[in-house]
């Protein structure tokens, strides 16, 4: 089956978010959802282990998710507390545990980045009301940091035409960039100027 399309285009500022909101009601039927907040934490070893073999752990609010670098998930996601990690051994028996076992080996998951999110959800409805595409308005903000924004447009399988034509709308509204979880941890990193992707390819010198 196609892999439906979806793409990412970052904002420059909140009220940008709102222009293109104001911008796609003008032209479309568009269902508004409430406003998701939620909290993001990354972790990973010291060196980045988990990131060298192209898996991502994060906490999003109570469950704990280990996914690929675009952020689809290899095991189950796993309930735990509010507290930060720092052993995985002391996780409950799970397939997650499991996994990161033999990356992590004797090392402890380290706290690489947290950050609030918020999204808002638009699903641009035909004449018959049925959902066409999904959009996604994201505000991002990083620990200490100035928010940061974006845009993601999602295809509805039949709909490939609606997705084109959002897709050229969408084009006068900021820059692209991957539609990735990966994206979003090396988003928030860069503010702080760090950037695991240049820790890993030294660890890979002779």
């Amino acid at each position: 089956m196609k892999t439906l399309a979806q793409l990412s285009r970052q904002l420059p500022d909140p009220s940008a978010l709102q222009e293109l909101a104001d911008q796609l009601e003008k032209k479309y039927t568009v269902q508004d959802a409430p406003q998701q907040p939620t909290i993001l934490t990354f972790y990973d070893s010291f060196d980045w282990r988990l990131y060298s073999e192209n898996l991502l752990c994060f906490q999003q609010n109570n469950r704990l998710y280990l996914t690929d670098l675009v952020g689809r998930e290899r095991v189950p996601s796993l309930p735990i507390s509010g507290e930060r990690l720092g052993f995985f051994q002391l996780l409950p028996n799970s397939a997650l545990k499991r996994k990161l076992a033999p990356v992590l080996e004797m090392r402890i998951l380290l706290l690489q980045s947290s950050f609030s999110q918020t999204t808002r959800q638009l699903r641009i409805l035909n004449k018959d009301k049925k959902t066409v595409a999904t959009i996604l308005l994201t505000e991002l903000i990083p620990e200490n940091n100035e928010p940061l924004c974006s845009v993601q447009l999602h295809e509805v399988r039949g709909y490939e035409k609606w997705f084109q034509r959002l897709e050229r709308d969408l084009e006068k509204f900021g820059t692209p960039q991957p539609c990735t979880r990966e994206q979003d941890l090396k988003t928030a990193l860069a503010t702080k100027d760090v950037r695991p992707w240049t820790t890993v390819q030294n660890s890979r010198l002779p």
